[in-house]
């Protein structure tokens, strides 16, 4: 009975060898631990009593033949040191690069794994990781599904891709979604393969959100940025990190939630002088017209953002920012009217106009591209919402 028991674990523990990938120096529940672990990378956060630092890098360890052997590259790894010099010295490379010994334990309960240091030095490395900004919508603190923001009018593009996909294509503002609840877009769901017309609006719905809105795993950089992503959960949201290899990210915090964004788009938004900038940029602006001779002149006035980390963390504060004014130029008539004396986001591209002989500014204006009322943006939020929670329709 006792040599049946023996063989039986002899069995167990050859399938645990290996399910677990690599040749560990051991194996356990809580994950794979090997007693022989370097990284080589970027302190991104420093340790202290109550959590692990932060380290960007590349992961060896030794198998059991005493061989190093490349684990995982260009990830977010949490790094517990063992001894107080150790911690000190992990500390004194925050920002910096860095080499790492130690044991690592590749446990699910700790997103990007564990390595307990034992030796810190400090290495020169060629870069960091390049930072992040995200738009969606964090099932929890450690995974959210989103988009990156690479410029501010990725955010407005693909609401409008969202709001065009539901309305047919035709620009009308009167149609539901303009104004469906949260409740109206989880019927809309639910009901969508009975409706011919319904059915056509779901698949080209499922083949935006499968082609753009990606699964992010996200390391938290300290306890703030995970009881922020905690807080936000199952609700629209900026975030903001750096980027890792494939979908990893490391979350550095979440400065402007739904409310935030809907507060601005609310508020009292302010212009003031265009300067002699052009490129492409995002104006939370009010619409407004001036009629000469029969002929409307259409202006946008408020906060303009023309990187992705300025209007993640400015959108808190935009009402309270000094705007900018431009002359509006290329909207659609029809909608232009609509859109009169509204608060909307528009995306475009500021253009100076030089004289070609002496290179003075004769005209500056803003080319629009696409514009989100209020009542569109709070629906496509309400739809994306949804459409997180379920992966789809």
């Amino acid at each position: 009975m006792r040599t049946k028991r023996l063989r039986c674990l002899i069995t167990a523990i050859a399938i645990l060898v290996m399910v677990g990938g690599g040749v560990p120096s051991a194996i356990a529940w809580s994950g794979t631990t090997y007693y022989e672990a370097e990284i080589i990378g970027k302190v991104m956060s420093p340790a202290n009593s109550d959590q692990p630092a932060v380290v960007y890098g590349d992961l060896k360890v030794k198998n059991s033949k005493w061989k190093w052997q490349t684990l995982s590259t260009g990830k977010f790894y949490k790094v517990s040191p063992k001894s107080t010099r150790t911690r000190q010295a992990l500390n004194n490379q925050v920002g910096k690069g860095v080499r790492i010994l130690g044991s690592y334990n590749s446990s699910f309960l700790q997103r990007g794994g564990l390595l307990t240091a034992t030796y810190v030095e400090a290495k020169e490395i060629k870069e960091g990781p390049p930072q992040l900004t995200s738009f969606g919508v964090f099932r929890n603190p450690g995974q959210a599904v989103g988009i990156e923001i690479k410029h501010p009018v990725d955010f407005v593009a693909r609401l409008a891709v969202l709001r065009d996909t539901m309305i047919g294509m035709n620009g009308e503002l009167s149609v539901p979604f303009l104004s469906m609840s949260p409740e109206q877009v989880q019927k809309f769901v639910a009901d969508a393969d009975k409706d011919p017309k319904k059915k056509g609006i779901k698949t080209a719905l499922n083949n935006e959100w499968r082609a753009n809105w990606k699964t992010q795993n996200f390391v938290e950089r300290d306890l703030d940025a995970y009881n922020a992503a905690l807080a936000t959960a199952r609700s629209v949201s900026f975030a903001t990190g750096w980027a890792g290899t494939g979908l990893d990210a490391l979350l550095d915090s979440v400065p402007g939630k739904r409310k935030d964004i809907e507060k601005a788009m609310l508020g009292n938004v302010k212009g003031g002088p265009a300067p002699d900038q052009e490129g492409a940029a995002v104006m939370l602006a009010r619409i407004s017209s001036l009629d000469i001779d029969g002929f409307k002149l259409y202006w946008v006035e408020g906060p303009l953002f023309d990187t992705s980390q300025g209007l993640a963390q400015g959108i808190v504060s935009a009402n309270e920012r000094d705007g900018q004014t431009w002359r509006a130029q290329g909207m659609n008539p029809k909608r232009a009217e609509a859109l009169d004396g509204k608060v909307c986001w528009v995306s475009g591209s500021r253009v100076i106009v030089r004289d070609p002989e002496t290179g003075a500014i004769v005209d500056k204006y803003f080319a629009v591209d696409k514009t989100m009322t209020y009542q569109e943006t709070v629906s496509a939020f309400n739809l994306i919402e949804q459409l997180a929670k379920q992966g789809g329709i």
